[in-house]
């Protein structure tokens, strides 16, 4: 079993934006897009069969067997949104964590696996 952590890319900055901008129409388009977007990775990866352990806000933690969370990935990778996300793999809930951080402070819009200490981009295994 492996768990990955998945997190919108400058959510935070983006809806500070449209608060500063006094923008209540982008607040709430940028809002329901978010909701959309996690909802529907969550959706994936239910039929993917991972189990989903936490989804809320622009973040989603879930479990699975590794085959499945490169599916999970490749779905991931073709969103079609101006939402990036950056994920982190791991074999505990915190490594995972770690690997989301890490891929974020890598530049966003990443996928790390964090195995064995050491932090690699995730390249799945066919």
């Amino acid at each position: 079993m492996k768990y990955i952590g998945i997190d919108g890319d400058d959510v935070g900055a983006k809806l500070e934006l449209f608060l500063l901008q006094n923008d209540e129409r982008k607040i709430a388009e940028f809002s329901r897009s978010v909701e959309n977007t996690v909802r529907r990775l969550e959706s994936q990866a239910r039929e993917l069969d991972l189990e989903v352990i936490f989804c809320a806000g622009d973040s989603l933690l879930c479990k699975g067997q590794e085959q499945a969370l490169g599916k999970l990935i490749r779905i991931l990778n073709f969103q079609q949104e101006s939402l990036s996300f950056s994920a982190g793999i791991g074999n505990t809930i915190k490594d995972a964590y770690i690997a989301l951080k890490y891929a974020k402070a890598s530049g966003k819009n990443m996928i790390i696996n964090l195995d064995a200490g050491i932090y690699a981009l995730w390249v799945e295994n066919d």
